[in-house]
């Protein structure tokens, strides 16, 4: 079986679990019993180190009371955006794509 390579964005979310179940005061420990599954595995999901199935992300988001979107919208979406805005030609797409950037790095 190959083994998982831990991407960009599976960081991210992590990271931002992490964010959030901290700021909210709770352990590992009191994310997995809310979720039905070990520490390890949300110490795992936090790392970056396990993918986590959207599934599951919509069921930590409502654990820690916040939006899915709150685990994939930060700073990096407005270079996304503009990285988006030069692969196009279309002036009305650049300019949306600017826009949806500009409007989610805000946070």
């Amino acid at each position: 079986m190959p083994r998982f390579e831990s991407s960009r964005t599976d960081q991210q979310i992590g990271s931002r679990i992490k964010q959030r179940r901290v700021g909210l005061g709770l352990t590992q420990t009191d994310l997995a019993n809310a979720l039905g599954m070990s520490f390890q595995q949300v110490q795992k999901y936090e790392s970056g180190n396990s993918q986590i199935a959207a599934s599951l992300l919509l069921e930590v988001s409502r654990h820690l009371c916040v939006p899915i979107t709150h685990f994939f919208f930060d700073a990096s979406y407005y270079e996304t955006a503009k990285l988006m805005s030069r692969t196009t030609t279309n002036w009305t797409q650049r300019r949306i794509c600017i826009q949806y950037g500009e409007l989610f790095s805000r946070g």
